[in-house]
């Protein structure tokens, strides 16, 4: 019998903080701390020029602004890529720049899956207080535009 959405096993998310050092909260989701992952794994740039430049060589991109960019949405199929989005880089916005910012996000992820890409949420949290479950996650990835099976598939798959 297939699993309905928001009833998955155990699945993978990307924090930036100790994770470790949590007591067991019951959540479904492995925390992973993105600052222990190699760069062949995972990597966080600021622009889309050092994402070009290093989408060859790592699997997951991070980029906490992005801008959609038709060039780089083809080298995410390409290379096999996964383009990444932070949730917490855009909820702790005031209103106006995180509306600003959902548009840009969900451009750019609608022309990655439009290519054929991958795109995974992740709540990116900075602190215990941002992380988000699997049902938020998929909430806001439906407000980008994202299938929830798409942001469920990426939830399961592992990181490393």
């Amino acid at each position: 019998m297939e699993k309905e959405i928001g009833e998955m096993g155990t699945g993978y998310d990307l924090v930036r903080f100790g994770a470790e050092d949590l007591p067991g909260t019951g959540s479904t989701l492995q925390l992973i701390n993105a600052k222990n992952l190699k760069p062949a794994v995972f990597v966080s740039v600021p622009d889309v020029e050092r994402a070009r430049g290093l989408i060859k060589r790592t699997h997951f991109i991070h980029m906490p602004i992005w801008q959609p960019d038709v060039g780089l949405a083809r080298l995410f199929k390409e290379h096999s890529a996964v383009m990444v989005i932070g949730v917490s880089d855009l909820l702790a916005l005031p209103p106006a720049e995180m509306a600003k910012r959902l548009a840009r996000t969900a451009h750019m992820a609608k022309m990655v899956l439009h290519f054929g890409g991958k795109v995974r949420l992740a709540s990116m949290a900075r602190n215990e207080n941002e992380r988000r479950n699997s049902l938020e996650l998929m909430c806001l990835g439906e407000r980008l535009g994202i299938d929830a099976r798409i942001v469920d598939e990426g939830l399961r798959t592992p990181i490393e």
